[in-house]
């Protein structure tokens, strides 16, 4: 096949990444399924759904990106710390109903977990989101950064 010279190379379209930021929704809620899941049907620890919640969104965004993201790594905590909140909420919330089949909750009892959280849902959730930094994609200023280190 002979080659063809397409002129000048095309400049990137100005669309915005929506597609990693739908993968990022469709990661937290998922991560809020898992918190409703282990502890509410299948009774196991504190500590899994937020540790899987963090690469959840992370992995997300790593692998629905085809172009770096503007404040990727900030957008990764916030969408890990979002969806652990959420999911800590819906679970405290399950726990009361097993307690109480006949109880009917409220917004208020949704936020009172919020402000009752103990020491170890905080740690799980600070970690879940720097699992999800972590693995997140690094942006322009990053990869440049790292490599003028080098």
């Amino acid at each position: 096949m002979p080659y063809v010279d397409e002129g000048p190379p095309r400049e990137p379209t100005k669309l915005p990444p929506i597609v990693p930021y739908l993968a990022i929704l469709v990661a937290m809620a998922v991560g809020v399924v898992l918190f409703w899941l282990f502890y509410s049907k299948m009774n196991l620890n504190q500590w899994l759904a937020p540790i899987l919640v963090g690469p959840l969104v992370g992995g997300a965004m790593r692998l629905s990106s085809k172009r770096p993201l503007p404040h990727a790594g900030k957008t990764a905590i916030a969408a890990a710390l979002v969806a652990c909140l959420v999911g800590y909420v819906v679970r405290h919330i399950a726990w009361i109903i097993w307690l109480d089949p006949t109880f009917q909750p409220t917004i208020g009892h949704a936020f009172e977990w919020l402000f009752s959280a103990d020491m170890q849902s905080c740690l799980l959730i600070a970690m879940s989101a720097y699992l999800a930094f972590l693995i997140a994609p690094k942006t322009t200023a990053a990869r440049q950064q790292a490599g003028a280190e080098t």
